[in-house]
């Protein structure tokens, strides 16, 4: 991104961003030693949801404490990549960060096509894998594809749907697939359509490259996960109508899911919904499959049936962390009850970290973030004994201490433990080091 772009898109933040505007402060209920690594999550208010409203590129401690935001206008999909970079979607692209959380570049897809914020892939040799959304006008009179079965579509219905591009690290297409002539329109599930002029068909949520070059794609609206070929051609179907994989140890299907994984001994996990109407409706799962081309066959492995009979409506995603721990973010939690956003357990399930915010505010996703490809400020507090007085070492422009004053020095006036966000733009806080005033000295 050269320099004159990343003006006009700091510009554009200025527009929409009242630089005051204080983030939200989660809860969390922490259980034995705190993780080393970090959580990404764009938290925003899931029963509320504008596309110029203010949201937060958020990292938090292993204690659930917020470390780094950045306000950002509607964005998402905040992630750490293999290779460190960072990335987030906002105003119809995606912005990518370095491993100091630097504003680099940003990628899109090309030749006119919109990009579907869902998800983006950087892969080990730098290129780009984006989903795309199309949409074409189409006679749909005839069709009942939609909750009120006594409706059709209309004769110049806007179908959308999706596909995907992969780019080289030089922004060229190498390849693209659309996936209206591969999933029939008459597999859909009714359920999820209500508009007969605008049918938001397949509703691609998630994007994934398996180790034999496919692309393992999560289309909410088919209860489907697809695998299609660096050819173009669709290797299966799991779930949904007209599969062509069979269920083994599941008799239970999966409804709405999100967030379809790989696993390092190639198995997949899939964020199982269970959002439906109320006679099919289950709690959501996590699900992990063995697939077998050769039998035709998707062996459920394991499952994790959650807590509080807890179904998510929308959203939601599950990590398989590297130690063998689960991080399941529970997504948009149907009538936010439980009022949770997500939760990091061990490898047998118990809770190490609860983390959730007041109101219905949840995130699309959350991801473990490593530490060690991350380089942040390190920021000391630095407290004078005889006045009493605490500052950073370092001057900034902006500053918010936990005692909710913005100077650059502070007045302590009792034993307690303090910290401050720093930012010399305004938009990205980074947070000091906590500061423990055990004793007051006169």
């Amino acid at each position: 991104m050269n320099q004159k772009r990343l003006l006009v898109f700091l510009l554009s933040w200025l527009l929409v961003i009242v630089v005051d505007a204080q983030p939200p402060t989660p809860f969390a209920v922490l259980n034995g030693q705190p993780s080393e690594n970090y959580y990404a999550m764009v938290p925003f208010k899931m029963s509320i949801r504008h596309s110029t409203a203010s949201t937060w590129l958020m990292l938090l401690n292993g204690r659930g404490e917020v470390v780094y935001y950045r306000t950002v206008p509607m964005s998402g999909d905040f992630k750490q990549h293999a290779d460190g970079r960072f990335s987030y979607f906002c105003k119809g692209q995606f912005y990518i960060l370095d491993t100091r959380l630097n504003l680099i570049d940003s990628v899109a897809c090309v030749n006119g096509v919109k990009t579907d914020a869902h998800d983006f892939l950087i892969l080990k040799d730098g290129s780009y894998v984006l989903l795309s959304l199309y949409t074409d006008t189409m006679d749909c009179h005839t069709k009942r594809l939609f909750n009120q079965r006594e409706l059709s579509g209309s004769k110049r219905a806007r179908v959308s749907y999706g596909g995907l591009q992969h780019l080289s690290a030089k922004k060229k297409l190498l390849f693209e697939w659309k996936s209206l002539n591969q999933m029939p329109m008459e597999d859909v599930d009714s359920f999820f359509l209500n508009d007969t002029l605008n049918i938001d068909l397949t509703h691609f949520n998630s994007l994934e490259r398996e180790a034999s070059g496919n692309y393992l794609i999560s289309s909410r609206h088919y209860n489907q996960v697809i695998a299609v070929s660096s050819a173009g051609k669709l290797v299966y179907k799991l779930g949904g109508k007209n599969a062509t994989l069979k269920m083994v140890n599941d008799s239970v299907p999966f409804l709405g899911q999100h967030d379809v994984r790989v696993l390092r001994n190639n198995h997949i996990t899939v964020y199982d919904n269970g959002y439906h109407a109320s006679e099919s409706m289950h709690t959501a799962r996590v699900l992990e499959y063995q697939v077998d081309l050769k039998t035709a066959n998707a062996t459920l492995v394991w499952q994790l049936v959650l807590r509080d009979s807890l179904v998510s409506k929308s959203t939601g995603s599950y990590r398989r962390l590297a130690n063998g721990d689960h991080l399941i973010n529970y997504g948009q939690v149907y009538r936010y009850r439980p009022n949770s956003t997500f939760e990091h357990l061990d490898a047998n399930g118990n809770s190490k970290l609860k983390v959730g915010f007041n109101d219905t505010i949840g995130s699309y996703r959350v991801y473990e973030v490593q530490r060690s490809k991350l380089k942040l400020p390190h920021m000391q507090l630095h407290y004078n004994v005889a006045a009493s007085t605490l500052s950073v070492t370092k001057a900034y422009t902006f500053y918010r201490w936990s005692t909710g004053e913005t100077t650059e020095t502070i007045r302590l006036v009792k034993p307690g433990n303090y910290y401050v966000y720093v930012s010399n733009d305004g938009i990205a806080f980074y947070r000091s080091t906590v500061f423990e005033l055990k004793v007051l000295k006169n």
